[in-house]
Order: structure tokens, then sequence, then C-alpha cells
């Protein structure tokens, strides 16, 4: 009898109008993101090639003096991601590199310049597809799975059969979810072909594993609305009703809860961009750069007396042993100071990530009362274009500058000292000899997939259990259904 009423299911819905052009809607855009978005991908790959190349090169020639006075920047290069073909997520908002200076790393571009008008609307991916397309489309298909059943008369006398509800009720949602996975499966085939052919072997290793929990995780989303659609159909006697507020429903569940938590966060919990932070860092290094210069000038005249107002090249007697005595004072100056403006950006740090955390967990777990967010958290990461790899790759780009502090920027002294008259004296000093080809140079991994799962279980779990709650919800409110 369930197979009866499923496979009936089935081609009432392949016979409907809706089912060919979500049909035709699926073959259209699916291969075709794929191969629109393995172009740019490409493109990204290719510019973060030249960009390694450039700079491997710049730092091959570089001095120590380049580097410090920014002639030749160390740059810390984010690989694109090759799932990002499926789910861009934060793939461009998140900076291409840091540029990594004495005082902060500050984030450089983001989105290529070539690629930014086509970014304007936002790029057409898999995980745009599932997450808009897809679900309404499974609303579409469940709308009058029962209201329509009792307006054309058929569902009571299908009930007048001995024929028990929840067969009934859940064959005819086997039947129109196999209905919704058939054009979904067949443009997935179609793409992944087509995606073999340019780009053999991308998908194979972990990134299959993760392509085929992306697919799994699209069924169970899809699922999720399909019994949400069904539930409603349940709770109306007419099938308009049901349509009118499961398009009510999709737009504030689809569209307007994930942006609507990303605004109140913003207003409960602001937090200022990282250039504004990278300014006051830079204000607060600078104040303690000037009350350093303002001991060191003061020690300078002190020491050297009238000789301060000579040449460097006008050595009197006890020139020498005096310039000794002030730069053994300088160099103490320059440890106490210099620990003085590490401290201060350490304090900063901490204080700045800890309002961030806070206010994407806020955005995160107001979000997560829709099933769309929970579905674009999951796939994202899985994807390696979400949260998490924003999060690495600044921690693996702040690690990288306390690397470069220790083995470089702590070595490297640089005072201004003032006289009177306003005349201004520079002074560059390298405590001990920095070999630049020793430096160690920024890499970058991939999060494993075992990192990947286990920051994304809870918005996986959240899926699955809004799939069984809606489901049971039409279930118990099936069986009190009206159907005369």
């Amino acid at each position: 009898m369930l197979k009866t009423i499923i496979r009936r299911e089935i081609m009432d819905q392949i016979l409907s109008v809706r089912f060919i052009v979500f049909f035709v809607l699926c073959i259209v855009l699916i291969p075709l993101s794929i191969y629109v978005n393995h172009e740019g991908y490409q493109a990204r790959l290719n510019s973060y090639n030249k960009m390694k190349r450039m700079i491997e090169e710049d730092f091959g020639r570089a001095s120590i003096m380049d580097i410090m006075q920014g002639t030749v920047p160390i740059k810390a290069v984010r690989p694109p991601s090759s799932l990002s073909i499926f789910a861009s997520g934060l793939e461009d908002e998140i900076p291409r590199y840091y540029t990594i200076k004495e005082i902060t790393p500050e984030p450089g571009e983001s989105k290529a310049t070539g690629e930014a008008i086509f970014s304007l609307f936002g790029k057409l991916d898999l995980l745009f597809i599932v997450q808009v397309i897809l679900s309404l489309a499974a609303f579409l298909f469940a709308f009058d799975a029962i209201a329509g059943e009792k307006e054309r008369g058929t569902l009571a006398a299908t009930l007048s059969n001995p024929l028990p509800r929840d067969t009934l009720l859940f064959g005819k949602f086997l039947g129109g979810y196999i209905t919704l996975l058939i054009p979904f499966g067949v443009s997935l085939l179609i793409g992944f072909i087509i995606l073999n052919f340019i780009s053999p072997g991308l998908l194979a290793g972990e990134n299959l594993s993760r392509l085929s929990l992306v697919i799994l995780l699209s069924f169970i989303y899809i699922a999720t609305f399909f019994a949400l659609g069904m539930l409603v159909s349940t709770r109306t006697t007419r099938a308009n009703t049901s349509l009118i507020m499961l398009l009510f429903l999709w737009v504030v569940v689809v569209l307007a809860i994930p942006k609507i938590s990303v605004l109140i966060t913003k207003i409960i919990k602001p937090v200022k961009s990282e250039t504004v932070f990278g300014l006051e860092k830079s204000l607060v290094w600078k104040d303690i750069d000037d009350e350093k210069n303002k001991v060191l000038s003061d020690a300078y005249l002190r020491i050297m007396g009238d000789m301060a107002y000579l040449g460097y090249r006008d050595r009197p007697p006890g020139f020498e042993e005096a310039h000794a005595e002030y730069e053994e004072f300088r160099a103490l100056i320059h440890e106490k100071y210099h620990k003085k403006q590490r401290e201060a950006m350490a304090k900063m740090d901490k204080e700045y990530e800890r309002q961030k955390d806070a206010q994407r967990d806020v955005a995160m777990n107001l979000s997560r009362i829709s099933p769309a967010s929970s579905f674009v958290f999951a796939v994202t990461d899985l994807c390696q274009t979400g949260e998490s790899i924003r999060r690495k790759f600044l921690s693996l780009v702040k690690s990288y500058h306390r690397t470069l502090e220790g083995g470089l920027f702590s070595k490297v002294a640089r005072d201004f000292i003032t006289l009177p008259g306003g005349r201004t004296s520079s002074h560059w000093s390298m405590k001990e000899h920095v070999d630049l080809k020793s430096l160690t140079h920024f890499s970058f991994e991939q999060p494993t997939l075992a990192d990947s799962l286990r920051s994304t279980w809870v918005d996986i779990l959240l899926l699955v259990i809004f799939g069984v709650l809606f489901f049971i919800s039409a279930y118990v409110s099936f069986l009190r259904y009206d159907v005369r």
C-alpha cells in the first residue's frame, strides 16, 4: 500500500507544470554555477600563485631596512578553497592576505579587482541554489499535499478505504520528497561530470568526503522544508491559504531571520571594524614611541652636553666615551619601551577578540532559530569558506607575527631624537645579526575534516532536529485533520 501511494504521488508530481519548471531550473543553474565558479576559483588560484612568487622574489633581494621601512612588505597569503566552487561563503570577504608590520598585521584586499562587479548581486553557487531555490521548491511541492486533496475531495475518498492515515502521510512525504530529489540529483551528476572533465582530480580524497557530506546535508535541508510545507498543509483547509502562509514563512525563515539576527547583534553588541582597531593600535604604539623618544632626547642632551650640537663627523675628545654611554642607555630604554608596546598590543588584541567572539556567538545563536542559517554555517565550514576558516587564518597570521617579532622586529631599534631648535635625528641599529633567509615563511594549512566536523556538529544536529520536529508535528496534525 505504501509503495502504491509513493508511486502515485511521484507520477502526479512529475506530470505537473511545477516539476517541469523546477527540472529545467536545476538542469540550467546547477551545472552552470559549478562551471562559472570553477573559473572564478582558477582565477583566484592563479592570483595566489603569482602573489606567492612575487613575495618570494622580493624577499630574496630585500634588506632589513627595506622590510622595516615597508619598501618590501612581508605578506601572509591565504590560498583559495577549491570547494568554494560549491559554497563561496566568506571566500570573498576574508582578506586574501595580511601585511605583517611591526605594530600589527594589517588586512589587505579581500576581492580580486576583476571580480568585484560580478559580486555586486552575490554569487550563484550550490549553497545559494539549495538554501533559497530548493527550499522554495519544497514549499511549492508540499503546499497542496493535504489541503489540496481535501479541496478536490480526493482525500476523503482515499481515507474511506482501509488505509491508515500515517501510511498515507508517509507515502505522500516520500513521494514528494523523491520527486524533488530527481532534478537535483540529475543536475548534480551533470555538474560533477563537467567539473571532472575540466579539473580532473579535484573531486578526490578529502574533497570528495566533504562534498558527500554537503550533499547529505542538502538532502536533510530539503526534507526539512518539505516537512514544514506538509505541516502547514495539514493545518489549513484550502491550498491557496497554505501557499500564502508558506510563502510568508519562506521569506521569514530563509531571507529575514539570518539578516535580522546580524542587525540586532550589531545594535546590542557593537564592535569596531578591524581597520579602526588597527588605527587605534597604531596611535597607542605611537604614543609609547613618542614617550620613548622624549626620554632618549633628554638623555642624549644630558650625556652628550655641548657635543650634542656637533655633527657626527666632528668628534672632540670625550665624544666616543659619551656616545658609548648613551648607546648603553639607549639599548636599555629601547628594551623597556618595546616590552611596554608589546604588552599594550597584546592587551588590546585580547579585549578586541573577546568582543568579536561575543558578537559572533550572539549573531550565530540568534540566527540558528532558522534551519537556513544552520545549513549555511555547516556547509560553508565543510567547504572551508566559513567562519572557522576566517578564525584560523587570523590565528595563523597572529602566530606568524609573533614569530617575526622574535626573529626580526625585536632585534631592530629605531629612534628619533629631537634637539633644541627643532632639529631631529633618526637612528637605526641592529641588536644582533638577522639572516632574512633563515626567517620562516608563512604557510597556511586548511583545517582537516575532523576539525570541520567539530565546528559544525551543532548545526548538523539542529538541522536534523528541525526536520524531525516538523515531520512529527505534521504527523500529529494529520491524525486530527478533518478530511470532510
